[in-house]
């Protein structure tokens, strides 16, 4: 599970089965069973990890520890299915119900999860202030560059978003000097082109909606068309009075 190799699953499934075998336990053998509700969520199988959610509940229904994973589980499956309206309810729900058991430090690492899910999905649900406020929060975790990275990005697109250009532009550079993300790195040069045009930088605005045009087969699965980079080119080079080019990208933004 922890390795992330979808080739060991099976293994892995073999392994939590036989554990079960020569398990008596009810907590324990629920906390086995939450191992493969976990790992068929990996895998996308979520009928299936929903199936074993329940029989990990029936095998200890008044454990606490059970009931904690039960529902963080279930949240996290719903924002894995890109149910973000579901994930975000059922997550708010989970916290403000074992708020005193989270306290622990052994758990912190759910709570910590939960946090990042829901502002990923309130960005998705349009609910920028609220998102930036989770995700300012979610920055004094312990992430790795990577997914320290991938907040600064999203925090700049929240300030973005709310037109707030010099915090968008501190978190949006941030995230460059430490290393952008593959997932993130069409939006952090697709923001800032926008933050830069907005805050009177037009060579730099352009420099960024160029690299989004260069890269644009592969940016663009994040959430920004080439007509809309195309859209934003031409107004920098008119801004830039490159008379040439902003009548080129002209061409190109408009529909065929």
């Amino acid at each position: 599970m922890e390795s992330g190799n979808p080739a060991l699953a099976d293994e892995a499934f073999r392994e939590i089965d036989a554990q079960l075998k020569s398990c008596v336990d009810p907590p324990e053998r629920a906390n086995l069973i939450l191992r493969k509700a976990a790992l068929y969520g990996v895998l996308e199988r979520f009928d299936d990890a929903r199936e074993q959610l329940d029989a990990a509940l029936k095998e200890a229904p008044e454990d606490p520890f059970t009931r904690i994973q039960f529902d963080f589980i279930a949240g996290n499956l719903d924002d894995d299915e890109g149910k973000s309206q579901e994930a975000y309810e059922h997550l708010t729900e989970a916290l403000a119900k074992h708020a005193l058991a989270l306290i622990e430090p052994e758990l912190r690492p759910i709570y910590e999860n939960a946090q990042l899910r829901r502002g990923f999905n309130l960005i998705w649900l349009g609910r920028f202030q609220e998102a930036a406020l989770i995700l300012e929060e979610a920055l004094s975790f312990k992430l790795n560059l990577q997914n320290r990275s991938i907040v600064l990005v999203r925090l700049g697109r929240c300030y973005t978003e709310l037109t707030e250009w010099e915090r968008a532009r501190g978190y949006l550079e941030d995230a460059r000097e430490i290393g952008l993300v593959r997932e993130s790195e069409g939006q952090a040069h697709f923001y800032l082109g926008v933050v830069y045009a907005y805050l009177g930088l037009f060579p730099e605005s352009k420099r960024e909606f160029q690299i989004c045009e260069e890269h644009a087969a592969e940016y663009g699965v994040y959430g920004f068309s080439i007509v809309e980079v195309y859209g934003w080119l031409f107004r920098v080079c008119k801004e830039l009075g490159e008379k040439v080019e902003a009548e080129k990208y002209a061409r190109l933004a408009r529909p065929a």
